[in-house]
């Protein structure tokens, strides 16, 4: 049985599937806040982001770490994993309010942008190339996508929770740089993670999580989940150096899955 449970977790990551649910998580819990989870636009929006995730980190896997890059638009779509979800996502975004859908695509363009094949078979840099940039890029994105577009949708912004997951999204990110460090210096693309010394890039992640302690502090929202969330930012800065490759995947993305889930208590 345990065996099962490990293969069926094994896969779920594998397909990106995990990475998927850690995306949806927190608009679901916001849709479930607001009494809107039932709403046909929101499960829209969740149903797509869900697909829409997990089909650009497996485009990403399937042809970021290839040697070899599809030569034509052409090839790359025939190339490309599980090309009918494009069908399932046009359907799905019928369901969508116009503004709402102009905004995700743009922010799908952006995603695209950042590890698409072609771009450098175009002579384009991708967006993965400029290393620095790459752990704000990739949270503002997901900020957007998992949490202000919701909150846009029910005309019910939250600024102290869309600040305090923008840390922890930020803080994730920075992580799977460092996770990274080695084959990003063997493309020459240099991260916060690689250009630092290992001491002063862990110090540099530990006083993100005071620091996020701090502003709480400062709005009186310093409460038991604030500061759970940093204890458990603080476990995975300490050890994520000894995790193999899926304890990483899931303790690391687990941080925002642990966010969203918390936000239920607040």
């Amino acid at each position: 049985m345990l065996s099962l449970l490990i293969r069926s977790a094994k896969h779920w990551i594998d397909r990106q599937y995990y990475m998927a649910l850690v995306a949806t998580s927190m608009p679901a819990v916001l849709f479930y806040q607001q009494g809107a989870w039932s709403q046909r636009n929101a499960i829209a929006y969740v149903a797509l982001l869900f697909v829409a995730t997990s089909t650009a980190y497996q485009w990403h896997h399937a042809f970021y770490h290839q040697a070899t890059k599809p030569a034509s638009l052409r090839s790359f779509l025939q190339a490309a994993p599980q090309m009918r979800r494009l069908l399932l996502m046009a359907l799905l975004s019928l369901a969508l309010p116009w503004p709402i859908l102009i905004l995700f695509g743009l922010l799908a363009l952006i995603a695209l942008a950042y590890s698409y094949p072609l771009l450098e078979v175009w002579g384009i840099a991708s967006l993965n190339r400029y290393g620095l940039l790459k752990p704000f890029l990739l949270s503002t994105v997901w900020v957007l996508a998992t949490a202000l577009l919701p909150m846009y949708m029910m005309g019910a912004l939250q600024p102290i929770v869309l600040w305090q997951y923008s840390l922890m999204v930020c803080l994730s990110c920075c992580l799977f740089d460092a996770r990274d460090a080695a084959k990003d210096a063997r493309h020459q693309v240099r991260t916060l993670a690689n250009r630092m010394r290992s001491s002063t890039f862990h110090a540099l992640m530990y006083g993100v999580v005071l620091g996020y302690w701090a502003l709480a502090y400062q709005q009186h929202a310093l409460d038991g989940v604030v500061i759970t969330r940093g204890i458990a930012a603080l476990l995975c800065i300490r050890y994520y150096a000894l995790c193999s490759a899926y304890v990483f995947e899931v303790a690391i993305n687990g941080l925002l899955l642990f966010f969203a889930l918390t936000q239920l208590f607040v």
